[in-house]
């Protein structure tokens, strides 16, 4: 039960893995997106800002006397400027002409100089803005900001009191504006995570219902396999014991009968005697061998590496050449049984069917399956033609490997040989021990 719990959280953490990756597949141009569209914001924001101090706070300002430089004028419009440049909120002001000289400026040593803006002055006299980020060292009109970082400016177009139109130039704080972006990007940015983690969390509870249920039926199905197998055994020892106490030793009495007889009997009798009892041997020798087939002990007291040991005996008779590689790790007794029932049939198909050299066995295991591997060097078949005659034990284990949730492959060619695979899924401890 231990290890159906490992399983079912297992499942869990794969589930959350892959729910963690979606989230980051969907987060990530979804940040892309919200940091696109809060940065147009705080540009956007920005230029409006400029704009209104543009319409309502400069405009009205400019007068043919602030145009002609004169200083009182100038005064009255940095006073009123005096509230946006002291609180940092805007670190430098210019305004200019259709003819590109700078009518206004903070900075009272900029008034009358033509603008270095690189940005086209048509465009923003038909009411079109701009904004760009400068650098503080290379613009001569900050250098009353020694201190000062980056800066971005923003560029609009204005009308004056009398008509005439004007460009406002506003450079603000980078950092502020960043500080500002951020904040924006961070308000939107969290609720957005927290709710794609909310809705993967609110999948959780429904897919560790789910596991729990796959595991119930998997535990369910192993344990019907087991009692079927259990059931199967048990008719198999009943059948076995009652050939080996009564059919082999009454047939075994008949055999030292005829035996006597052949010593014994009429001289004219005794080849008879002796060929029937030869006969009868050999039979009791076959049902002794289907006895120890129908109830292999060798499976339950020794173990499945060894029991597959003891398999390659009768070919190893015969002169064929048997090569094992068989891992040692733990296998349930359902699984054991069907493993070794495989290389059972499989051996006797090669003893009867293969005209083999050469057998190679291996048994290996990762965690979640079992491999029992067998192949020749035969004279093989076609598998499309279907299963051959004799082979139908394979198909029935085909079948009961198939119920486990495993699979049988099939791999031969007309004079190459055959690989026959069985592949089981590793079950929970507990089941079929």
């Amino acid at each position: 039960m231990v290890d159906s719990d490992s399983e079912v959280r297992a499942a869990i953490r794969r589930f959350l893995l892959m729910g963690l990756i979606s989230v980051i597949v969907v987060a990530t141009p979804a940040t892309l997106w919200i940091r696109a569209v809060s940065e147009k914001y705080t540009v956007d924001s920005a230029y409006n800002v400029t704009q209104r101090l543009a319409d309502f706070a400069i405009a009205p300002m400019i007068t043919e006397d602030l145009r002609a430089g004169d200083r009182g004028s100038l005064e009255r419009l940095n006073d009123r400027l005096e509230g946006w440049l002291d609180h940092g909120a805007v670190e430098e002001i210019l305004v200019w002409d259709d003819s590109g000289r700078v009518v206004y400026s903070n900075v009272s040593s900029h008034v009358g100089e033509l603008s270095t803006s690189t940005v086209p002055t048509h465009k923003l006299l038909r009411g079109s803005n701009n904004t760009m980020e400068v650098p503080a060292e290379s613009e001569a009109v900050h250098e009353n900001h020694n201190d000062a970082g980056d800066l971005v400016g923003v560029l609009v177009g204005v009308s004056a009191s009398d008509g005439r139109p004007l460009i406002v130039e506003a450079y603000y704080d980078a950092d502020l504006v960043s500080r500002h972006h951020a904040g924006i990007l961070l308000s939107i940015l969290p609720p957005v995570i927290l709710a794609l983690l909310t809705l993967q969390l609110a999948q959780l509870i429904p897919a560790v219902r789910l596991a729990r249920r796959i595991q119930g039926h998997r535990l369910a199905q192993q344990s019907l396999i087991q009692r079927s197998l259990d059931a199967s055994n048990i008719e198999r020892k009943r059948i076995a014991q009652h050939l080996h106490d009564d059919v082999i030793q009454g047939l075994s009495g008949l055999a030292y009968a005829l035996e006597s007889q052949e010593k014994h009997g009429p001289p004219a009798q005794r080849p008879v005697f002796k060929e029937a009892r030869t006969l009868l041997q050999d039979n009791v020798t076959r049902l002794r061998e289907m006895t120890s087939s129908l109830y292999p002990s060798d499976l339950k007291e020794l173990g499945l590496n060894k029991a597959l040991m003891l398999l390659g005996g009768p070919l190893v008779a015969k002169s064929i050449d048997v090569r094992m590689e068989l891992q040692d790790t733990p296998v349930d007794s359902v699984q054991a049984a069907l493993l070794y029932r495989f290389a059972r049939e499989a051996m006797t198909n090669i003893l009867k069917h293969s005209q083999a050299d050469l057998v190679r066995i291996t048994l290996r295991s990762n965690e979640e399956f079992h491999f029992l591997r067998i192949q020749d060097d035969g004279v093989g078949f076609n598998p499309e033609a279907g299963t051959p005659a004799g082979h139908l034990g394979m198909t029935i284990m085909r079948d009961s490997i198939s119920d486990t949730g495993g699979s049988l492959d099939i791999s031969s060619r007309i004079g190459q040989g055959t690989t026959l695979t069985a592949t089981l899924p590793v079950s929970p401890s507990g089941v079929g021990d």
